[in-house]
């Protein structure tokens, strides 16, 4: 189990997890090895990124452990453990941002970066 940033109790968290050892899509068994701490926290939550050995599908989980039980809420993602260490703890996109990612993309600059991307996808390579 790899455990950046987790606490001594890092390796039993593996075995409470024993309602999440099976992937939903091939029902293969995660292996150990596929749980990656994200975040770990006091009160007993814990941010974990799960991989399949078997598909290589990854999920995203929240568990809350705590002295009456174990709660879990859990996704499908396509992030890997770099994408989610990159992501994590940044400020979430405004409305803003996203009026001004529209504006950018109605201008000649966003055209450029569409025809751009669009010769990146037919050739399976950047063109300088």
């Amino acid at each position: 189990m790899n455990m950046s940033g987790a606490g001594a109790d890092a390796p039993s968290i593996f075995q409470k997890l024993r309602l999440m050892q099976e992937c939903p899509l091939c029902g293969g068994q995660y292996p150990q090895s596929g749980v990656t701490i994200i975040e770990q926290r006091l009160e007993g939550s814990h941010l974990l990124h799960i991989q399949c050995a078997k598909c290589g599908t990854a999920i995203l989980a929240v568990v809350l452990i705590t002295q009456v039980g174990m709660s879990t809420v859990g996704m499908v993602t396509d992030l890997t453990v770099a994408d989610i260490r990159r992501l994590h703890g940044r400020d979430a996109i405004s409305a803003d941002d996203i009026l001004e990612f529209h504006q950018f993309m109605q201008n000649a600059d966003g055209e450029k970066l569409l025809a751009s991307s669009a010769k990146i996808e037919a050739s399976g390579k950047p063109k300088n």
